[in-house]
């Protein structure tokens, strides 16, 4: 089974970056930014942007055939975690992490199997900013661990995102990288696309 030239990306809101189908479909962050870096390089993918803001992994199963398999991508990139982390942190709708595991390994088991993709995966991250994020710390740790523990199982690239950004917040501070804790700004989202580049060029 040949694989398209897709680069597909998927996530929640900050993959999604603001992307309006029919008109910014790429949205405003870091998958835009690395298909305007791939152009610049004159690779020729078709980048694909299916973020959507507040969905976790529970959503990306429910899409999973329509979003990836039917279009059978030469990558699929997934960042997703955020929103499960929000919600056991303010007490609603729970998604812990055994759950978390289950359902995002279910993602991966049908993509190895039903595709050829390459798959990359940037752990989930919060900035304990502001400080009442602080507390959110510990359920963030536990769903790195579960996506790491799939990466070695499914042996895909990885972005150890949350480290890399702990080192430029000792460099820029918080307020260079991130609006409110969560969502990231332009310069978030370039070195979250320059990682991106050099895990998807040491792929191949």
């Amino acid at each position: 089974m040949k694989s398209s030239n897709i680069l597909l990306f998927t996530g929640d809101s900050i993959t999604c970056a603001d992307r309006e189908a029919g008109k910014n479909e790429l949205g405003k962050g870091y998958v835009n930014i690395i298909n305007e870096e791939l152009k610049r390089e004159k690779y020729k993918y078709k980048v694909v942007n299916r973020g959507c803001d507040g969905f976790r992994v529970t959503d990306l199963v429910r899409f999973w055939e329509e979003d990836c398999i039917k279009i059978n991508p030469y990558t699929v990139t997934v960042l997703i975690g955020v929103n499960e982390v929000l919600n056991r942190f303010e007490g609603r709708d729970i998604i812990d992490r055994a759950a978390y595991y289950d359902y995002y390994n279910i993602l991966l088991k049908e993509t190895s199997e039903k595709t050829t993709a390459r798959i990359i995966l940037i752990e989930p991250f919060i900035f304990p900013f502001p400080q009442r994020l602080a507390d959110a710390q510990p359920y963030i740790y536990e769903e790195i661990l579960a996506v790491r523990d799939l990466a070695k199982k499914y042996h895909t690239g990885y972005i150890y995102i949350e480290s890399i950004f702990a080192k430029a917040v000792l460099k820029y501070g918080y307020r260079n990288l991130t609006t409110d804790g969560v969502h990231l700004t332009t310069f978030g989202h370039k070195i979250i696309a320059e990682e991106w580049l050099k895990e998807f060029k040491g792929l191949f």
